[in-house]
């Protein structure tokens, strides 16, 4: 695995533990196993990694026959970061997918209803 391929790996995992607000440069890079200046000279700052996590999750999204079916076969991490990223940083999030998929975006809002609502469930489930 390239340095590269192992920031990339590194920053997908960071950003579905934490969002965008909880992620820094120095969780990524101890996570490759690399120094922060790697991280900069091959993506240049955070925003640039969090559009490919972002651009990860959404290809896994519509890259399922359907959003039922993505919906079961993504982890709750991935649920967790789509909710939060909507709460905590929705207009940055939806800018960002609204400039990778401009073609796709009601059908992502409506993946993202099914998915909030599913997170609903979920955290009503564990509660009782």
């Amino acid at each position: 695995m390239t340095t590269e391929e192992k920031i990339l790996d590194a920053s997908n995992f960071i950003f579905l533990q934490y969002g965008y607000h909880g992620t820094t440069i120095q969780k990524i890079a101890k996570r490759a196993e690399v120094g922060k200046s790697m991280v900069h000279y091959y993506f240049r700052s955070k925003d640039n990694l969090y559009r490919l996590a972002i651009k990860n999750v959404i290809d896994l999204l519509l890259n399922s026959d359907e959003a039922d079916a993505a919906i079961n076969v993504t982890s709750a991490n991935l649920m967790w970061l789509i909710a939060t990223e909507l709460h905590n940083n929705k207009v940055i999030f939806l800018q960002i997918i609204d400039k990778l998929y401009p073609q796709d975006m009601s059908r992502i809002i409506n993946m993202f209803d099914r998915i909030s609502g599913n997170v609903c469930k979920q955290l009503d489930m564990n509660i009782k």
